[in-house]
């Protein structure tokens, strides 16, 4: 995966190189490479694609709780598995926010917190740089 996010990387410098702009969308590079022919849908398996997608879905459900309040019905946890070959893999094991046991939510709470401190880090980072330089 990490050679092709730095192909997806180097495609974007490219984009900006070749058309000259300094700020884009995301779907105008991706027009872009495909009519230059630089990206083609990989081949993939499709339980994967699905699996993908059934993640951006359950992370956009809610419900309203008895206070009122908007809440996240599905909450992931990632975990190490061994497969059949004793390897370890990560999975992610999702659950209802309404029947899950308190170590599953522990887990996914812990999780979204660290992503979130990790994201403001890195924010940091870059406002600080931005403004210094």
């Amino acid at each position: 995966m990490e050679s092709y996010n730095k192909r997806l990387q180097d495609m974007v410098a490219v984009y900006c190189r070749e058309t000259g702009n300094t700020e884009y969308t995301l779907h105008d590079i991706a027009v872009w490479a495909i009519r230059h022919r630089l990206w083609e849908p990989p081949h993939r398996n499709q339980a994967d694609m699905l699996a993908k997608d059934l993640g951006q879905a359950l992370r956009q459900t809610f419900i309203r709780d008895k206070q009122d309040r908007r809440v996240r019905l599905k909450h992931p946890v990632k975990q190490l598995v061994t497969d059949a070959q004793g390897l370890a893999k990560q999975e992610v094991f999702w659950a209802d926010i309404r029947q899950a046991s308190p170590a599953h939510m522990q887990a996914s709470f812990q999780q979204r917190r660290h992503g979130i401190l990790d994201d403001c880090k890195q924010l940091r980072n870059d406002v600080d740089s931005y403004n210094e330089n």
